[in-house]
């Protein structure tokens, strides 16, 4: 590929990336307005004592349901050892958490690493 031709690739790949930095910005807002009207749908159901209701357009179905969250990890880290429950944890790993510590010299039994290519867009 010719530098000038590389350029061009550069610039239109800045341009896609600005075009679509500047849609998630958008995205982003609408779903702050969103969630806030999700949040007063809820309470107006909850006050109307209602459970289903429809505008001209749309409608909606209202539930109270439970949802977990870890009160006492150690608890819930016996149970999943003593049950084989790996199942209920989200297994990735912390990315930032792991290059800490290889900053550290800390090897990690079963972690591998791969590269992957990237770059650094700027403007000069």
């Amino acid at each position: 590929m010719v530098n000038s031709e590389l350029s061009d690739l550069i610039d239109v790949y800045g341009l896609k990336r600005a075009e679509r930095l500047a849609a998630k910005h958008v995205m982003d807002e609408l779903e702050v307005e969103e969630k806030k009207l999700k949040a007063e749908v809820i309470q107006a159901m909850i006050k109307a004592k209602a459970t289903s209701h429809g505008g001209k357009k749309y409608g909606v179905n209202y539930k109270r349901k439970d949802k977990p969250t870890a009160g006492d990890w150690p608890k819930i880290y016996e149970w999943i050892a003593q049950n084989d429950g790996w199942d209920i944890l989200q297994k990735r790993l912390t990315e930032s958490a792991v290059e800490a510590r290889r900053e550290d010299g800390i090897v990690i039994p079963g972690i591998v690493m791969f590269q992957v290519d990237d770059v650094t867009i700027f403007t000069p």
